[in-house]
């Protein structure tokens, strides 16, 4: 019996959906959907239905989930749509095929815009995403100390040389942590 039959003989045919389908419905890629239904956190994930091997979902524990999320975080559909404009804009801008460079400017433009609306419509949400990217710009800062200590291209560092530069990017590093401690 195949999982056509077998959907056939399913007594609520029409909740199940495939794994496109619920990403469809959630907004989100594959690779997103996957991480949803980890066993990590059991009690806030997507439940899913094994058959034959290959995994499907209930549409109305799809909607569900989608609806606590919303409730749980309620700038964050707002702010998908946001970095889907940021997106689009990379790619008109950045396509090999078809690189529309206006089109690029007005979806930037109008992503900018929302994003500043956004940014004063949910405040704690920004503080908490601006603090999350100067932590990463420190831990890039960080890497960049570890790399200036044993990197020299041509030679010309003398060891004082390096490290003082991978203290002046420790220093840096301390400094945005600082600044993400202070944005809590």
């Amino acid at each position: 019996m195949g999982i056509a039959e077998l959907f056939e003989k399913h007594p609520c045919k029409a909740d199940i959906i495939s794994p496109n389908a619920a990403a469809e419905l959630l907004g989100v890629d594959l690779m997103e959907l996957e991480s949803l239904t980890t066993e990590r956190c059991p009690e806030r994930n997507l439940p899913v239905i094994i058959l034959w091997g290959r995994k499907f979902y209930r549409r109305s524990d799809v909607t569900w989930w989608k609806a606590e999320q919303l409730a749980a975080h309620p700038g964050a559909a707002e702010r998908k749509e946001i970095a889907d404009l940021f997106s689009r804009a990379d790619h008109a801008e950045h396509n090999p095929r078809y690189q529309d460079y206006a089109l690029a400017c007005a979806l930037r433009a109008e992503a900018r815009g929302r994003l500043h609306t956004w940014s004063k419509r949910y405040p704690a949400e920004w503080t908490e995403e601006r603090a999350a990217e100067l932590r990463v710009a420190a831990e890039h800062s960080r890497d960049l100390a570890a790399g200036a200590r044993v990197y020299d291209c041509d030679g010309s560092l003398s060891e004082d040389d390096r490290e003082r530069r991978a203290a002046e990017f420790e220093a840096e590093a301390e400094k945005l942590e600082a600044l993400a401690a202070e944005m809590k």
